[in-house]
């Protein structure tokens, strides 16, 4: 059994250690020891405190400083999204960018949590009404404006959408090898957890 699958077998993975090996098994492991330590580095730039409000304003002040995002588009094949090239090139998918910053709050032992709706991952904190969007400008947004219901999402959902997407940009390339394996990871998720497949695959 692979590492990713024996991740996938547990309960409520850590997002980090999910998103590593996502990046082992698209052959990232060299970066992956360094990407950790810069991963540490930018915690510490994030002050300490218990506020979620304070949580949430010191991703979203540290994802306009330090992290550029792309278009929010799914048809931009070139957009990081796993941790490493992320991590490595400062920036990338919005979805990736939230990753990344609940990866770094993690560190710094922030509450911070994932949520979402379809492919779109935001930053948040439990109880608040505010959540931290890496493509918006300013970064910290009511989450009453998207005008939909934003779910936690778990580590085994957010790394179904990411495959999802690395599977429908592969397939655009024409990238069989890459668009198999994201399939067969994606067949190790929880059947529950699986991402329904989206209008542009089904095009």
């Amino acid at each position: 059994m692979s590492r990713f699958a024996r991740l996938a077998s547990v309960t409520c993975p850590d997002h980090e250690a999910v998103a590593w090996e996502l990046a082992r098994q698209f052959g990232h492991g060299p970066r992956i020891a360094r990407g950790r330590d810069e991963l540490g580095e930018l915690a510490t730039r994030l002050p300490t405190t218990e506020s979620g409000e304070e949580q949430l304003a010191a991703l979203a002040d540290l994802a306009a400083r330090h992290f550029w995002v792309s278009a929010d588009d799914s048809h931009d094949v070139a957009s990081p999204l796993l941790l490493s090239d992320v991590i490595r090139s400062g920036g990338g998918d919005p979805s990736a960018v939230a990753v990344a910053l609940v990866a770094i709050g993690a560190r710094a032992e922030y509450a911070t949590d994932l949520v979402g709706d379809g492919a779109r991952l935001l930053v948040a904190y439990p109880g608040l009404y505010h959540v931290v969007d890496p493509a918006a400008t300013p970064g910290l947004v009511d989450a009453h404006t998207y005008g939909v219901d934003l779910e936690w999402r778990c580590a085994h959902e957010v790394a179904g959408i990411v495959l999802t997407t690395i599977r429908r940009r592969a397939d655009l390339a024409g990238d069989l090898g890459r668009s198999v394996a994201a399939t067969a990871l994606l067949g190790t998720l929880p059947t529950s957890e699986r991402p329904a497949p989206d209008l542009h695959e089904l095009n």
